[in-house]
């Protein structure tokens, strides 16, 4: 069953984690206060949970976009696009990992799962626009070959799996990558100021300052959350 946790208001906009499905992934409605829009980041599982709170809300996001292609971020895309009659936005190396999404749902969690049809796919070096704003797109490849980490304006970011609470990535799936996620750790910390707040995929926020201290203190590999 799926869980509203508390919204928090940066910088004019209003981000609402969504918890569902059976690893407890966060889906985050983003909504800019002045306007009322509305975009999607990460909508994994229970689509039914994640329109009900959209329409309650009276939210009709314009857009989604994926932080990776794992099936525990993708469950519920298919139908918000076909809802809403809107885009879904990943990274183009997560082409082969998005078509497989069924496949690893099932070996995971014995549940259907609908592959997104019709995705919006951008390369390396992109900034993604959301009605006349700009989203940052910040490679994060490590857990997957196209991780990326969202920003807008560098006052929030959404990690994915790249960066939890005193936490990174795992990197034992297919596609990982060990060294390539200690660097995007560390581009990351040293990319976003000290008050910019860390939305990641699964588990709390925390803040770039609080994350960029615990990173300094490691004395050994930092440990990996365990996700599925």
């Amino acid at each position: 069953m799926g869980v509203v946790r508390p919204s928090q208001t940066i910088s004019g906009f209003e981000i609402t984690p969504l918890t569902n499905g059976t690893f407890k992934e966060n889906c985050y409605v983003v909504v800019h206060l002045a306007s009322n829009d509305c975009l999607l980041i990460d909508p994994g599982a229970e689509a039914p949970f994640l329109q009900e709170h959209l329409d309650a809300r009276g939210l009709a996001p314009q857009k989604i976009v994926l932080t990776h292609g794992h099936f525990d971020h993708v469950g519920a895309v298919d139908a918000l696009m076909e809802r809403f009659g809107i885009a879904c936005e990943v990274h183009a190396n997560e082409q082969r990992l998005v078509r497989q999404a069924a496949t690893y749902a099932f070996r995971f969690s014995r549940e259907p799962l609908r592959v997104p049809r019709r995705l919006t796919f951008f390369s390396t070096g992109s900034a993604l626009d959301w009605n006349g704003r700009s989203i940052d797109v910040l490679e994060a490849p490590g857990h997957t070959a196209g991780s990326v980490a969202l920003s807008l304006g560098g006052a929030f970011v959404f990690t994915g799996d790249a960066l939890f609470h005193e936490k990174i990535g795992p990197t034992t799936y297919p596609e990982s990558d060990p060294a390539a996620m200690q660097r995007s750790v560390a581009n990351l910390l040293d990319s976003l100021p000290d008050d910019c707040v860390i939305f990641p995929g699964h588990g709390r926020p925390w803040s770039i300052g609080a994350a960029r201290i615990w990173w300094n203190a490691l004395r050994g590999p930092a440990p990996a959350q365990v996700i599925f």
